[in-house]
């Protein structure tokens, strides 16, 4: 089985380098800044006009720069500290897996904390916002945290991720707004991750 953890470094973010190496895991950065790692292979990428956004599409559309079975997508604030493997043998039941979100738990809410907080574009977000509550779309769903994604490579969750994508493109970079509204309108079982017991894990 081909496994992959990757990262994007765009802009101004940094990249840390694991504390724990998982061997038989490919370590892939995508890049458009001259960085170095003994860990991490560097593929080199014009970011564009929207960094973020561009971030984003090499993030849930994997399929565009990646060839793999298995895919564990972490944000560069991160640090890898533990096996892959065994986490994965405990949460992976389905073809995707990740965080809920702790702090806001409704995409509605997202939406509206971006839109005080100045995070993403505002005229994108009340757009997106707008159309998802025409279309019906209900408060209190629960929300996901996307800042890490574990994937099996299959053609029901790359498909999920193209509608996922397609909603980044034509509205805000926020994902996190836009995942739980493809959920709901396209839903496959998914895993979530205890908060307490894995995500502080990577927070070092």
């Amino acid at each position: 089985m081909k496994k992959v953890v990757y990262t994007t470094v765009l802009g101004k973010y940094n990249l840390k380098e694991p504390t724990y190496i998982n061997k038989d895991w490919e370590h892939i950065c995508f890049t458009d800044r001259k960085l170095k790692s003994n860990i991490w292979s560097m593929i080199h990428i014009k970011g564009g006009n929207d960094l973020r956004k561009k971030a984003r599409e090499i993030k849930i559309r994997y399929d565009k720069y990646l060839d793999f079975n298995l895919l564990f997508y972490i944000d560069s604030k991160f640090t890898i500290t533990c096996n892959l493997d065994k986490l994965i043998e405990k949460y992976l039941k389905y073809d995707l897996c990740l965080f809920s979100n702790h702090k806001r738990d409704c995409a509605h809410l997202e939406a509206e904390f971006c839109i005080k907080k100045g995070v993403g574009n505002k005229e994108d977000i009340i757009n997106q916002i707008n159309f998802y509550k025409k279309e019906g779309f209900p408060k209190g769903l629960g929300k996901c945290a996307t800042g890490i994604l574990i994937r099996r490579n299959t053609p029901e969750l790359l498909n999920f991720m193209k509608l996922w994508y397609d909603q980044v493109a034509k509205y805000s970079n926020r994902d996190q707004i836009s995942f739980p509204y493809i959920m709901w309108k396209n839903p496959i079982k998914f895993t979530i991750l205890p908060f307490k017991e894995t995500y502080r894990k990577f927070m070092i």
